[in-house]
């Protein structure tokens, strides 16, 4: 992953080559940090070599925002389908109790039947 890689790089032109190309693979973490680096004032060397530019962070700040909006849809969707997966489950479940109940009901009713029929032949 270009991103861990980017977190232990200790040169950092390099670290920011590897965090441009992460970015560049929709890695949101990466986008975010690059956001960072664009966005502050400072003397670091990472400012030093991508240098402040406000517009630039805000799209990659914009662009981390917009993925992970994308996961959280895909999550609630996936979260959707394992509640319906489940209230399936228990409806299932619910069908097969109903169904045993009715025909343990049915043999206690033959049963107590069965001896009153006994009962009365004697």
């Amino acid at each position: 992953d270009l991103y861990e890689l980017a977190k232990r790089s200790q040169d950092p032109k390099h670290r920011i080559d590897l965090l441009r190309n992460s970015a560049q693979q929709g890695h949101v973490e990466a986008l975010w940090r690059l956001g960072e680096y664009y966005g502050q004032m400072g003397l670091s060397s990472e400012e030093c070599i991508v240098g402040r530019d406000c517009k630039k962070a805000a799209d990659l700040f914009s662009q981390a925002c917009a993925l992970l909006r994308q996961q959280q849809a895909k999550l609630v969707h996936e979260q959707g389908l394992q509640q319906s997966k489940r209230l399936k489950a228990i409806a299932n479940f619910e069908l097969a109790r109903g169904l045993y109940l009715a025909g343990f009901r049915a043999f206690i009713f033959w049963h107590d039947f069965v001896l009153c029929r006994k009962a009365n032949l004697r």
